[in-house]
């Protein structure tokens, strides 16, 4: 499920238009583009002036970057076709700038190197806007490396890049925050507080649908299913004669029942698997269930009504 969070998310990114507005590249193949004793240079003129001898632009795609380590996703893009280039070799140098927004740059303290590593998304069939460089009919290649940064403000990163044979130097600002909104790699989750239907008067309170089916509230999980067209339920019960028991009081037509230990035969070509046990609740057990059975496109969820808190 991650994953295809990740593609949905990497495809809005690409869609909405947004890549190159969140940092100025200056790309530079074979110029030496410094100031006075060899220090990089890094006003807004320098990066515009050298971004067009590029075939291809360079950006960062937009995320909160903040202090201590940050996950840096640069994409290339090729000027003529649109399209993302992929085949680069990236090391990443990065430069601790001004501490003031306001301020442009003119000293840059050399701070770390990091190697990028190219990661391949397969966003085919992903919906994206007409004019996205993500083609349908390729994977997508984007460049990922984790950076730490030891305080807020300006920085810079200098990536040595190159690219079918030819080497390009591209240079672009970002900003550090002290903290980001999201959680940072490596923090535990936030707390989240569950309701259940004692805490609400109507059903459709505690449903996570934007358009709920009020009809579906009162039903259970594999009841819904078949009502929504599952063609086949498989029930996993380590006591069969209660799962078939169900079966009957629920009048389902799709639904067949397996014994726990064919467990593994029963994920076998599954697209969804809810756990409707106890397993991982408070008091309970921790979920012990090898999924490796599980086509990798497959779903995978859980049914937790307490602790309210998880």
């Amino acid at each position: 499920m991650r994953e295809s969070a990740e593609r949905r998310q990497i495809a809005r990114l690409f869609a909405g238009g947004v890549l190159g507005v969140v940092a100025l590249a200056l790309v530079a193949c074979g110029s030496d583009d410094s100031g006075a004793g060899g220090e990089l240079t890094w006003d807004a003129r320098s990066l515009q002036e050298s971004e067009a001898s590029a075939p291809f632009s360079t950006t960062v795609i937009p995320t909160s970057v903040a202090v201590g380590p940050s996950r840096m996703l640069f994409a290339l893009i090729d000027r003529a076709e649109g399209t993302l280039v992929s085949g680069a070799t990236i090391t990443a140098h990065y430069y601790r700038l001004a501490d003031d927004p306001e301020k442009e740059p003119k000293v840059s303290e050399d701070y770390a190197t990091t190697d990028v590593t190219p990661r391949t998304l397969d966003l085919r069939g992903v919906p994206g806007a007409a004019d996205s460089p993500v083609n349908d009919a390729d994977l997508t290649t984007l460049y990922s490396t984790v950076a730490t940064f030891d305080e807020p403000g300006y920085w810079g990163v200098a990536l040595d890049l190159t690219v079918d044979g030819k080497t390009y130097q591209p240079r672009l600002k970002f900003w550090v925050l002290e903290k980001t909104p999201e959680i940072a790699i490596g923090e535990p989750a936030p707390r989240s507080e569950q309701l259940t239907l004692a805490d609400v008067d109507n059903p459709i309170a505690v449903s996570s649908q934007p358009e709920p089916n009020e009809a579906m509230l009162d039903q259970t999980v594999a009841a819904a299913l078949e009502t929504e067209g599952v063609p086949e339920i498989r029930i996993v019960n380590r006591t069969p004669a209660r799962a078939e028991a169900l079966i009957r009081d629920l009048g389902l037509k799709s639904a067949t029942v397996w014994p726990t230990a064919e467990t593994r035969a029963a994920l076998d070509g599954a697209g969804l698997l809810v756990n409707t046990t106890t397993l991982g609740m408070k008091g309970e057990s921790d979920v012990d269930i090898d999924i490796s059975a599980l086509p990798r496109d497959a779903i995978v969820t859980d049914i937790v009504y307490t602790p309210l808190e998880t």
